[in-house]
Formats: structure tokens, sequence, C-alpha cells
């Protein structure tokens, strides 16, 4: 399985990266017995780095993923991302979201990187896997909602297949079940965002993972260009 981000976001980004781990022989339980003071730390941490739901656009990795997006997607007011909507529930005192244990962990990802992270089981992915640029006229279905979504011109995550999920909203392809034994995590970083804090996020999501759902990481790393001197 390999990985890529496409040229057309790469001639205008070109710092862009992705962190991936992949994990198999995993076990997707729910609760557990870990991951409520996993929970209780990633949010004291967010409430502490950010003062409030309207300080979100000042956060050096949601303005470094707005301006990504902005090279494309036209719009004045562009679609939140799924950690984006996070953070902002966390600010507000909503209850965090509660799937199964791999998923759980996707969601402390996100909101402590504040960036998006997807996870997916790569069973259901064919041939290369990269973040790309939905095409023209196309849409995705996705998990939160009956309707799909338009991912004509935005950021998508894609295989031989086609686009299967987004940062803005959960493909149905390649959901992660109790039934699942691989797992797939992706996380996107801009180009203000330092490749220190990608080797971190590859770390600790190897770590996170193989804690709270067994398996073992088959493969590990950095796509992008890396920085000089690295």
């Amino acid at each position: 399985m390999s990985f890529y981000i496409s040229k057309s976001i790469l001639d205008v980004a070109s710092r862009t990266r992705l962190g991936v781990v992949e994990l198999a022989g995993c076990e997707v339980g729910y609760g557990h017995t870990s991951l409520d003071d996993m929970r209780l730390r990633v949010v004291s941490r967010v409430r502490r780095d950010i003062r409030g739901a309207a300080a979100l656009k000042s956060v050096p990795q949601i303005a470094g993923f707005d301006q990504l997006r902005s090279f494309f997607e036209g719009e004045i007011r562009r679609q939140s991302t799924r950690a984006e909507r996070l953070l902002e529930g966390i600010l507000q005192g909503e209850p965090m979201p509660v799937e199964n244990d791999a998923e759980d962990t996707c969601t402390l990802l996100m909101l402590f990187y504040k960036l998006p992270v997807i996870l997916v089981d790569p069973t259901a992915l064919r041939g290369d896997i990269g973040l790309a640029l939905g095409r023209p006229g196309s849409s995705l279905e996705i998990v939160e909602s009956r309707e799909s979504l338009s991912t004509d011109g935005k950021l998508v995550f894609a295989d031989d297949l086609g686009e299967f999920t987004s940062p803005y909203a959960q493909g149905k392809r390649g959901l992660v079940t109790e039934r699942s034994q691989n797992l797939l995590l992706i996380g996107v970083f801009p180009e203000n965002v330092g490749d220190s804090i990608v080797k971190d996020f590859i770390r600790r999501s190897s770590n996170w993972m193989v804690s709270l759902c067994g398996g073992e990481v088959v493969q590990e790393g950095m796509v992008g260009e890396a920085e000089a001197g690295q």
C-alpha cells in the first residue's frame, strides 16, 4: 500500500504532508478503561490552549488548514472540518461523541492536534491512497447525513476506486467497526506545521491505537517533502 499527495495540491502548497499509521491484528472494542482518563486530559488541554469557540479560526493549525483549502475552495464561508466541529463542541461544553475504541481514539487525536485525522479499515480500499481534489461533479456518501456531500474541487481522500472519505465528513466506505482487524490512520498537516509535530503524531497514534486496540504497527511514516536538514 502506497500513499501520495496529488500534484495539483503540491503545486500550490508544496510543504503539505501526511502522517500515516497502519495497524494489523487489532481488536476493536467499546469503553476501554483508559479512555475516560485520556478524554479528560485531552479536553483539559483543548480548553487551556483555546479561549472559547470564537478563537478557533486563530488557532495556527486551523488557520494553516484553512490556508491550504483556500487555494481550491472559493467560498468565503468554507465548510467546517470534523476537527473544527469537535473542537467547537468541546469548547461549548457538549459531550464528546462515543462510538468504539478505535473511532474514539481518532476523535482524541483530532482534538489533540487540532487538525483533520481520518480512520478507515484499509481492507475496503484498493491501490494507492492519497490526499487529492474531488473530481468535477463528484460527491461522497457520508455517515453524517442521508444526503451526499459535494466534493467537487474539495480536499478528499481517494484510492483507485475513487473518493472514500474527506476532512469534512466521514465516508461510508471503510468504516471501522468491531469486526475490523486492520486500521489506517492519516493526519493532514499544512505548511505552517513543523515536521516534529508530524513525527509526534505518528508516534502518539501508534502508541494510543496499540494500547487501546492491540495489534501491531505494520507501516508508518510521513508523506511529503521534509524540512531542510531533516
